[in-house]
């Protein structure tokens, strides 16, 4: 019996990560474990491994933190003035392919002065800390004051990423205003890319037929790109995409598609310009899709059917699916009752951390200092 038969059919083992909180205990199979790698972290959202291993974690509140030899450390990275409402903030990070040996990490923020609006910066570390004065701002946004939802400050998007090819892939969100998604004069609701030196590579689908840095937008129609993945070895790039009213969706990331937000979601309202998704699930199974990630680790530690498939996770519902990407049709349970779970990362050894935030957007409600790295291992039982 394979291990996702079993997953349907053997008990979940409960684990009591969360003692001193509300939340209920984590539970995954027979065989995995749970372990609190780090815990005191502040409105938490993305995060990327570097080969030495040690951990850079987006903090909503403006720093980046590190985790160095299972530990948290207590002087961030980075600490960056920025926006912080409601879902802005420092939302994106990305270190370059060679580091540290290219000692290079990627920042994506949301700037207040003058108005409140996108940035992706380069950062020179020097150590666990980045270089006073190294800040090389790469690209800018819209001004978000200009045109605002239901909720300002709403759908920032999240997890950058480098690809197979070398560049920096950014996923921006509409801002809760829909229409920018199909803008070619927005940034908002694209998926754009970028040389590591901030220049905009000329074979980006809209080079010859776009202005200045909106060349730099890759693919468009994307409502609130949260989640971003690349495959080891194939280079296949995933969104995760949350949706509205009828589904999530992960979307197989193309040069020069289009996913029709807002006149699409999920396989709803598609036309043939569009670019349907390759997952889609609906609100009776979950509400806000976040991380998602490959497992296929240099030595892998779970069993062999995991190996190749997408891991992804649902901020509301609280768990975490997998699916096989060359079959999409239906998704695995995993693990249940994580607290907010917003992004996924695989280590060399095999083990998935899976960062949880514990609260919900930066209001009046916002639970500080909440958020904890975890990390789930596998012996066979």
């Amino acid at each position: 019996m394979s291990i996702f038969a079993r997953l349907a059919s053997v008990p979940f083992i409960a684990l009591a990560v969360f003692a001193e909180t509300a939340w209920p205990q984590v539970e995954v199979p027979a065989g995995f474990t749970v372990e609190t790698v780090c815990e005191g972290l502040d409105g938490v959202i993305t995060m990327d491994v570097a080969r030495d291993g040690r951990i850079f974690i987006c903090e909503q509140t403006g720093a980046v933190r590190v985790v160095r030899d299972g530990r948290l450390l207590d002087e961030p990275f980075l600490r960056i003035a920025v926006d912080d409402f409601w879902e802005r903030g420092v939302i994106g990070v990305a270190l370059h392919p060679r580091f540290p040996t290219e000692p290079l990490v990627y920042v994506h923020y949301v700037r207040k002065e003058p108005f409140p609006h996108h940035v992706v910066s380069r950062f020179t570390a020097e150590g666990d800390r980045a270089l006073a004065g190294s800040e090389l701002v790469m690209i800018e946004g819209e001004d978000q004051s200009l045109r605002t939802g239901k909720y300002p400050g709403a759908h920032q998007g999240g997890a950058m990423r480098f690809g197979a090819d070398g560049k920096l892939y950014v996923p921006l969100g509409e801002h809760n205003v829909r229409d920018p998604a199909q803008s070619m004069e927005s940034l908002h609701g694209k998926l754009l890319r970028l040389n590591p030196d901030g220049t905009i590579p000329e074979d980006n689908p809209f080079f010859k037929t776009a202005e200045g840095k909106y060349r730099a937008i890759y693919a468009l129609g994307l409502r609130n790109p949260f989640g971003l993945a690349v495959q080891p070895g194939t280079g296949r790039m995933m969104i995760a995409d949350v949706g509205q009213e009828l589904f999530e969706e992960i979307d197989e990331a193309k040069s020069g598609a289009n996913y029709g937000w807002p006149h699409a979601e999920g396989m709803a309202g598609h036309r043939p310009e569009f670019t349907k998704p390759l997952f889609t699930y609906n609100r009776a199974v979950g509400t806000c899709i976040s991380g998602i990630v490959f497992y296929n680790p240099p030595k892998p530690q779970f069993p062999a059917e995991f190996v190749g498939r997408l891991i992804f996770a649902d901020f509301s519902a609280g768990w975490l699916r997998l699916l096989d990407p060359a079959q999409p049709t239906e998704s695995t349970p995993f693990a249940t009752r994580l607290p907010n779970p917003v992004d996924l990362a695989v280590e060399a050894d095999g083990s998935l951390l899976v960062l949880v935030r514990r609260t919900n957007v930066h209001d009046e409600h916002f639970t500080p200092r909440s958020g904890q790295l975890l990390r789930i291992r596998y012996a066979a039982p």
